[in-house]
């Protein structure tokens, strides 16, 4: 699959291909109540049911699972956990490979974290 889509993200850019034709990918993520934006031309959660490997963190900075859903080409991330959440991440650290956040053309969206912690702070 990773090669599957190193090739393909590579003709994309070699030919300005559309945005359906490439990977989901984290854009200039805004967290704001729970809510980050990714690009890719139709989200899915492939296999269906609920998107896996979602975290949010507050300003104390402990990450906690979340839920996320999808609404048009925007991935609404919370946790009950969090009331005023500031980072999101998406299959960081385990998990990768069953994460299942995909766009319509069968193209994963790659792990991403929106925060800039240090790694001392991001445990």
């Amino acid at each position: 699959m990773i090669h599957r889509l190193i090739l393909i993200t590579a003709l994309c850019t070699a030919m300005s291909a559309s945005a359906a034709q490439k990977a989901p990918e984290d854009r200039e993520c805004v967290v704001s109540n729970g809510t980050t934006e990714a690009a890719g031309g139709g989200l899915l959660a492939k296999g269906g049911g609920p998107l896996k490997f979602f975290a949010i963190a507050g300003e104390d900075k402990k990450w906690n699972w979340a839920d996320a859903i999808i609404e048009g080409d925007t991935v609404i991330v919370s946790s009950p956990k969090v009331k005023a959440p500031v980072a999101v991440r998406y299959a960081w650290d385990s998990g990768q490979q069953e994460a299942n956040l995909f766009n319509k053309a069968g193209l994963p969206a790659a792990a991403f974290c929106t925060d800039d912690w240090t790694p001392e702070e991001k445990k």
